[in-house]
């Protein structure tokens, strides 16, 4: 016989035990991973990071989007140079003045090239941590 606590009761109930406890198998810890659009991470080294903290005030939430759509963007191409449009932002989840104040700070800081070919039109985007057959070069590059 076991006494165990019963707090409706305010004391301790006698109860019996069936046979041996049986104890759950204890399960294996899984390690999950985040699921991005591939790879799971943005590669910014430290002092570009810095740097965009900086330019951006410590809102890099719009920068970083881009910079993942982006990514995204050049692997699906295979080149660095690709159009950036509303409607791929939209999917995405995010209107087109996220777009509007993400990608100028990734220009100032160096790491895309932005040019526009008219005021309406959607702006050609050039990577520039990836070569022309859109292959990662950006751990190459210094600083």
């Amino acid at each position: 016989m076991n006494k165990t606590w019963s707090p409706s009761l305010g004391a301790y109930v006698e109860t019996e035990t069936l046979g041996p406890q049986i104890k759950p198998p204890k399960q294996k810890r899984t390690r999950r991973r985040a699921r991005s659009i591939r790879r799971g991470r943005v590669w910014l080294p430290r002092n570009k990071m810095f740097e965009l903290i900086k330019v951006t005030k410590g809102r890099t939430g719009p920068a970083l989007l881009c910079l993942l759509i982006l990514d995204f963007l050049v692997y699906e191409a295979k080149n660095n140079c690709v159009k950036f449009t509303n409607d791929l932002v939209r999917e995405c989840g995010f209107d087109r003045e996220t777009k509007r104040i993400g990608l100028p700070p990734l220009q100032t800081i160096g790491i895309i090239q932005i040019e526009k070919t008219s005021d309406t039109a959607s702006p050609w985007v050039t990577h520039l941590w990836y070569d022309q057959n859109g292959k990662f070069i950006g751990d190459q590059l210094s600083g």
